[in-house]
C-alpha cells in the first residue's frame, strides 16, 4: 500500500547532489550492488501547473525515451532559473519493475502523483508541491553499469548509462543489445530485493537504511508478471550467475550455486511456478546438464520428491558411469562439465540434506555428505551436512572431528544495504509516520523510547558477543550448541580436551622433556667422574694401582649401564606424552572462540532460569524490560532451547510490541505447527486427533495475529515486502482458505489494517501463487 506519507526523502544541500555522489562511487560498487536511488526535484506550485491526467500515455510510448548526455542533465538539475521553493530529496528503492524504461518511467509518474496529490506535510508545515524532475538510478551488475532515468514533467524521458568507469555508454533504444540490457537491469533488481529478506532472515528481514522504500518484486510489474517474466529470462543470464557473488555460507560460487539460482528457487516456491520453471529448466539442461540441480532443488521446494530423488539419483548414475568407463568424445549422453566434482558434489548435499531433513535416515545421510566432501573438501556446505549428520546419530567425537574441519568464509558477508550518499545533516531526513494504516501498540511506538531501553538494559546481556556471530559463524555456532544439547556442558569439555591438544598436554611434553635432559646431565656427569688408568705409575705401587683401577672400572660399567637403562626408561616416558600430542588434533581458533562464545551463553541462561524459577516458586513477579526479555528469548533460541525462547518472546509482546520478538515468536509457531502435524501421523503420539486439530488452530491463530502486527510495522518503516509473512500467512491460507483467513482479519482488525495486509500480502496469494490456494 503505497501512499505519500509511506515515502521517506532526504532533503539535499544542493540539488543533484545525490546523483553526482552516486556517480563517483560507482567503480567501488561490489557483488549485487546498492538500492536503487530515486532523486526529485521538488517545487511550490499552483493547481494550473499540475500534471496532465494523459501521461502514461505518452510514457507507453517507448519510441519518446531519448539517450542523452549525463553531463546535459546534470547541467539542468543546477539550473539557475529556479522555481519557487525549489528544492531537491532523494530516497532508495527496492522491488520496483525495472524491466525497461516505460515501466521506470510509470513507476516515477505513480511517485510524482503521490507527491502532489495533496499538500505534503513537510518538516511539520503542510505544502503543496509539484514535481518538475524525477530520476531512477539503477545498477546493472552483470554489466556494472548504472542506468539512468529521467522524467521532466509533464512526460518528457531521457536515458543515460554510466559504466563503473564513470563513462556513458551508448545504446540504441529498440537495439538487441538494449533489450539484454535492460532484461540484465530487471533480474539485477529482483536478485537484489529477494536475496536482502533471505540473506538477512536470521536478523528478521531487518535492513539498516532508514530512508528505503521496499515493495513487493512479485506484485510490481507494470507491464507483465515479475515471476513469469523471471522464468522466462532466466536463461539469457544463467551462465553470467556467478557475477552476482552467493550467499555468505559458499566458499566457491559456480553456476548453480549462487545468488541468481537462489532467487529463483525462492521465486518458484513463492509463487509455485513449478511447471513453467520446470520446462524452462529441462531445455536448459540441453546446454548445461549441470542444471539439473536446480530442478531437483525446485522439485523438493514444491514437495515433488519422487521426482526430484529420481533425477538426483539418474544423473549420480551417469556420473559413476563416466568415473567408470574409458570416456572418449561422444560416449555419454551428455557433455562432460570441467568442474565435474562440483557438479557431483552439489547434487549429493541436496540429497543429503533431504535424508537429514525429510526422510531422518542419518547413517545414509553421513555417508552421502561423507562423498561430497571428497568431492569438494574446501567448500563448506558439505562439511556443515556431514557434522549434522554425525550429530544425529550422536557420535560427538566425529561431529566434532569434522566441525573443526569446516572451511570458513573469513571476509564474505550477507547481502546488506549501504548507504551510497551520505546525510547533509541529521536534521535533513524526513520521515513521515504513515497515518494510513494505525494499529494500537504498533505503529504508535515512540522510537526514542525504545532506544531509552536498549540502553538502560542489563549490559551482560546486551553485550553477549555471539549475538554478533555471522556468515559460516553462525551456523557452526547452531551446530555446536546440539553437540552441547546432547553431551551437556561438562562432557563437551571432557571430549573437548579427549580429541584435541590442550595447552595442559603442551606443559607435560615440556616438563617431561625438560625431566628427561636433566637425567641425561648426571649420566653424563656420572660416566665422567670415572677414574682413568694413569699410564705414568712406576716401581712397586704398579701393581696395587692396576687392581684399584680394575674394580673401579668395572664399577664405573655397571653405572653406565644403570645410567643407560635410565635414559631409556626417561626416553620412553617422553615418547609417550609426544604420541599422545601426536594422536589428536589441533583445535581451530574460530572453534575455541565459540566454545567461549558457548560458556557465556550458558552462564546467562543458567542465571535466568534461576531467578525465574525462584520468583514463581515465591509467587513473585519477575521483572524485566521487554528489550531483556526479547535477549533471554534469543540467548535460549541459540542454545536450543525453543520453548523456553517462545515464552520469553510471548512474555516481552505482552508488554509492548518488539518487531523481532514477533517474529521470532512467528518462526516457533510456524515450525511448532509443523511438529504438531508430524505427530498426527504417528501411532503413539500421544494426543487424539480433536486435540491435535484445536492446537494447530490456535497456532494458525497466532500466526494470523503475529503477521499482521509485523505486516503494520513494516509499513510504518515504509516496507511493503516479506518473504517470511507471505510463507507464513500461505501455511495458514493451506488448512483453513484465503476467504477464511480474509475473514478473519476483516473481523478482528480496523478496515485500514484489513486493506493493508489483503494488499501486502493476500492479494499475492490469491492472483500471483498459480491458484496454489483454496478460496
Amino acid at each position: 500500500m503505497l501512499t505519500q506519507s509511506s515515502i521517506p526523502e532526504v532533503k539535499e544541500e544542493q540539488i543533484g547532489f545525490a546523483i553526482n555522489e552516486r556517480k563517483t562511487k560507482l567503480s567501488q560498487f561490489l557483488d549485487l550492488g546498492p538500492p536503487d536511488l530515486i532523486t526529485l526535484v521538488k517545487y511550490i506550485g499552483s493547481t494550473a501547473s499540475a500534471t496532465p491526467a494523459n501521461i502514461t500515455e505518452k510514457l507507453n510510448d517507448s519510441s519518446s525515451v531519448a539517450n542523452v548526455d549525463p553531463t546535459t542533465i546534470l547541467a539542468q538539475l543546477h539550473s539557475n532559473d529556479k522555481l519557487k521553493g525549489e528544492i531537491g530529496t532523494y530516497f532508495y528503492s527496492l522491488g520496483t519493475d525495472t524491466s525497461d524504461p516505460t515501466s521506470i518511467a510509470i513507476f516515477l509518474k505513480k511517485i510524482a502523483d503521490l507527491i502532489t496529490e495533496q499538500p505534503q506535510v513537510w518538516f511539520g508545515k503542510r505544502k503543496a508541491f509539484q514535481v518538475a524532475r524525477i530520476s531512477m538510478s539503477t545498477w546493472n551488475t552483470f554489466r556494472k553499469c548504472d542506468m539512468n532515468i529521467v522524467v521532466h514533467m509533464p512526460g518528457t524521458v531521457q536515458m543515460f548509462i554510466l559504466d563503473s568507469n564513470d563513462d556513458q555508454m551508448h545504446i540504441e533504444p529498440n537495439s538487441e543489445e538494449s533489450k539484454i540490457i535492460w532484461a540484465e537491469t530487471f533480474v539485477s533488481g529482483v536478485v537484489r530485493s529477494m536475496m536482502l529478506m533471505k540473506d538477512n532472515y536470521e536478523d528478521g528481514e531487518v535492513q539498516n537504511l532508514v530512508e528505503t522504500l521496499i515493495v513487493d518484486p512479485m506484485t510490481s510489474g507494470e507491464i507483465d508478471a515479475v515471476a513469469d517474466a523471471f522464468i522466462d529470462l532466466f536463461p539469457m543470464v544463467y551462465e553470467k550467475g556467478e557475477l552476482l557473488g552467493s550467499p555468505c555460507d559458499v566458499i566457491n560460487t559456480s553456476r548453480t550455486n549462487n545468488y541468481l539460482a537462489e532467487t529463483l528457487i525462492e521465486i518458484v516456491k513463492l509463487t509455485h511456478s513449478v511447471d513453467e520453471c520446470r520446462e524452462m529448466l529441462e531445455g536448459l539442461i540441453k546446454k548445461y546438464p549441470e542444471a539439473v540441480i536446480l530442478l531437483a532443488r525446485v522439485f523438493l521446494e514444491c514437495d515433488m520428491e519422487i521426482d526430484a530423488i529420481q533425477l538426483i539419483c539418474e544423473q549420480l548414475q551417469k556420473i559413476e558411469e563416466y568415473e567408470n568407463s574409458n570416456f572418449s568424445g561422444n560416449d555419454l549422453e551428455y557433455a562432460v562439465s570441467p568442474f565435474q566434482l562440483d557438479y557431483k558434489s552439489e547434487l549429493l548435499c541436496v540429497q543429503a540434506e533431504y535424508l537429514i531433513n525429510v526422510k531422518r535416515d542419518y547413517v545414509l545421510a553421513q555417508n552421502v555428505a561423507q562423498s561430497a566432501v571428497s568431492c569438494t573438501p574446501s567448500e563448506f556446505k558439505p562439511w556443515f551436512l556431514l557434522t549434522r549428520a554425525y550429530i544425529r546419530l550422536n557420535d560427538v567425537e566425529n561431529a566434532l572431528y569434522s566441525l573443526n574441519a569446516c572451511p570458513m568464509a573469513v571476509s564474505k558477508e550477507k547481502y546488506s544495504l549501504k548507504r551510497v550518499v551520505p546525510f547533509p545533516t541529521k536534521m535533513s531526513l524526513h520521515l513521515p509516520l504513515p497515518v494510513d494504516v494505525v494499529l494500537d501498540g504498533v505503529t504508535s511506538l515512540n522510537p526514542q523510547d525504545i532506544q531509552m531501553e536498549h540502553k538502560t538494559a542489563d549490559a551482560t546481556l546486551v553485550n553477549l558477543a555471539s549475538t554478533n556471530l555471522k556468515s559460516t559463524y553462525l551456523l557452526c555456532y547452531k551446530l555446536l550448541t546440539e553437540i552441547a544439547a546432547i553431551t551437556g556442558w561438562d562432557d563437551l569439555l571432557k571430549f573437548r580436551a579427549q580429541i584435541f591438544i590442550m595447552e595442559n598436554d603442551y606443559q607435560r611434553v615440556a616438563s617431561e622433556e625438560t625431566a628427561y635432559s636433566s637425567t641425561n646431565a648426571n649420566t653424563a656427569a656420572s660416566i665422567n667422574n670415572v677414574p682413568v688408568e694413569d699410564s705414568n705409575q712406576t716401581g712397586t705401587s704398579e701393581s696395587v694401582v692396576t687392581d684399584t683401577a680394575v674394580q673401579q672400572q668395572q664399577q664405573g660399567q655397571e653405572s653406565i649401564q644403570n645410567n643407560s637403562s635410565h635414559m631409556n626408561s626417561s626416553h620412553t616416558i617422553t615418547s609417550n606424552a609426544s604420541s599422545i600430542i601426536r594422536s589428536k588434533r589441533l583445535c581451530e581458533r574460530w572453534l575455541d572462540n565459540l566454545i567461549m562464545l558457548l560458556y557465556e551463553d550458558f552462564k546467562v541462561y543458567t542465571v535466568w532460569q534461576a531467578e525465574h524459577m525462584q520468583h514463581e516458586a515465591q509467587n513473585e513477579d519477575y521483572r524485566k524490560l521487554t528489550f531483556e526479555w526479547e535477549l533471554f528469548g534469543l540467548c535460549a533460541r541459540r542454545l536450543g532451547h525453543y520453548p523456553e525462547a517462545a515464552k520469553a518472546f510471548q512474555i516481552a509482546l505482552s508488554q509492548r510490541f518488539s518487531a523481532q520478538s514477533a517474529r521470532k515468536l512467528l518462526e516457533y509457531c510456524i515450525n511448532e505447527r509443523q511438529r504438531v502435524r508430524q505427530m498426527a501421523s504417528l501411532p503413539n503420539s500421544g494426543m487424539t486427533s480433536n486435540q491435535i486439530m484445536t492446537r494447530i488452530n490456535e497456532l494458525d491463530m497466532t500466526i494470523i495475529d503475529l503477521c499482521v502486527k509485523v505486516c503494520c510495522w513494516n509499513h510504518r518503516w515504509y516496507i511493503e515486502f516479506s518473504t517470511q509473512l507471505l510463507t507464513a500467512m500461505g501455511l495458514v491460507a493451506q488448512d483453513i482458505g484465503l476467504t477464511k483467513v480474509s475473514t478473519e482479519i476483516n473481523a478482528r482488525y480496523s478496515t485500514t489494517v484489513y486493506d493493508l495486509v489483503k494488499d501486502n500480502i493476500l492479494l499475492f496469494l490469491d492472483e500471483y501463487t498459480n491458484d496454489y490456494y483454496d478460496s
